[in-house]
């Protein structure tokens, strides 16, 4: 690490990016280069981390650009090793089955030739670097929000950045409302590690912890949603004012309407049309199987709008995370049952997320210390806990009394979600965070304060 400490973490940054445009545009899956430069992925992004903040004053952007170095990293290893990537197909390597086997027809089969040259194969490479979520294409990753209930509408330039601006704006005074709160005197010992427990500690908690965990909490989840919400309205509206077409920046976020569920929140995965199909299968175990043999069934469908999408949070990571480990454990050495493979695959999702966020903790702390991949653990035993709970309801209960929608199943759902969510699991992720938060300006993320110019006058 030594040899390594001090450096400036751009050209490192720079070095990682460059092979990889490279790469992805310029060779065929099976080249021998694209292994070949794995350990420049990996050494880059390590120089990267750990020089940051020496390099940059503010430690949120810091961690931020972090973990994105990572993201690209995982980013390549998921094109051009696992999807095998490339220029001729636009994409990744057409997917074998059943029905394409068949017909010789399918999702992938329809490729946009481009004409072949220098500059359009850089463009491909380094803009499917950057594309995370692949919009408007046949691999689009799921559960990406439209503009509009239309998916074919796309508002005009004009009124993208009429519309854009001031939700700009907002998120930035909000941002800055937020920042602008001194931290308590007493934080390290308020947010100290000891207090992030519940269950082991449910005796000990009082009114006043359970108020501090959702306050706490609330303010965290809204500084991240504000902070990824400014960077894509920023970067929209600098790309679509240079020229960049429109539809390629559709929203970042879902309605908060979709997160009743903590598979909603996620965006994970949608369910909803098996749910009417569980009402029919009388409570057994045999049963049980068979939803979770839906639920298979339902995750794997590529390319059909759902009627009730489920998502709220942003998607922008899920390409990054999921296809690896659907990869790791589709071609794991013993074949597992589909129960088992089902939730190994989110499971390893979530813990993939978890890793990759805390690498944006080492900017504040020791990895020692940092809850991160045990908050993101705990999402995927909230999904367990859903398929259960829902799968009983909708057998043993609802079956009898009739499968209607009703508000106030969402009602229950939003208050399991705001309790699971903020009392139980966030504090995990932010209290370590919180605990170090002196109010000094490098904690912050806006490099101005508005309200501080107004307090200080």
């Amino acid at each position: 690490m030594d040899i390594v400490q001090g450096l400036n973490p751009w050209p490192f940054l720079a070095l990682q990016l460059a092979p990889s445009t490279y790469i992805l545009g310029f060779t065929v899956p099976s080249s021998i280069l694209r292994p070949a430069i794995l350990p420049i992925q990996v050494t880059c992004p390590y120089i990267v981390c750990i020089n940051l903040k020496n390099f940059i004053p503010r430690l949120g952007w810091a961690a931020t650009i972090a973990c994105i170095s990572t993201m690209f990293a995982l980013s390549f290893l998921e094109m051009a090793i696992l999807s095998k990537w490339s220029f001729e197909t636009q994409g990744p390597a057409p997917k074998k089955s059943k029905s394409t086997s068949q017909n010789g027809k399918g999702k992938d089969s329809k490729i946009t030739k481009k004409k072949d040259t220098t500059w359009n194969r850089l463009k491909f490479g380094f803009g499917s670097l950057m594309s995370f979520r692949d919009l408007n294409t046949p691999h689009e990753t799921k559960n990406c929000p439209h503009f509009s209930s239309d998916p074919s509408y796309t508002p005009s330039y004009s009124k993208f950045l009429l519309t854009t601006l001031p939700k700009f704006v907002l998120c930035c005074l909000l941002l800055d409302v937020i920042e602008s709160q001194p931290p308590p005197p007493d934080a390290p010992a308020l947010f100290a590690s000891s207090e992030i427990p519940l269950f082991r500690r449910l005796g000990e908690i009082g009114g006043e912890d359970v108020a501090l965990r959702v306050g706490a909490s609330l303010g965290f989840w809204m500084v991240l949603y504000c902070m990824l919400s400014c960077m894509s309205f920023f970067l929209g509206l600098i790309c679509v004012g240079l020229g960049a077409e429109v539809k390629e920046w559709r929203p970042l976020m879902g309605p908060f309407s979709e997160a009743y569920t903590v598979r909603g929140f996620w965006g994970f995965v949608s369910i909803h049309s098996i749910l009417t199909l569980a009402r029919k299968l009388p409570l057994s175990r045999s049963n049980f199987l068979r939803y979770i043999r839906l639920v298979v069934q339902c995750s794997r469908r590529e390319g059909q709008a759902d009627p009730q999408p489920s998502k709220f949070w942003h998607q922008g990571t899920r390409k990054t995370f999921s296809n690896p480990s659907i990869f790791l454990v589709d071609n794991f050495p013993i074949p597992l049952p589909s129960l088992v493979s089902r939730y190994a695959k989110i499971f390893l999702t979530f813990y993939i997320s978890g890793l990759v966020h805390v690498i944006g903790d080492y900017i504040f702390m020791p990895w020692s210390e940092s809850w991160t991949v045990q908050f993101f653990i705990a999402q995927a035993v909230g999904i367990m806990l859903e398929d259960f709970v829902q799968w009983v309801w909708r057998t043993s209960i609802e079956r009898k009394k009739g499968g209607e929608t009703k508000t106030w199943k969402k009602v229950v759902g939003f208050v399991w979600v705001a309790v699971f969510m903020l009392v139980w699991s966030t504090p995990a992720w932010f209290f370590p965070n919180a605990g170090k938060n002196t109010g000094a300006k490098e904690g912050k993320l806006l490099p101005f304060s508005v309200i501080g110019y107004f307090v200080d006058r």
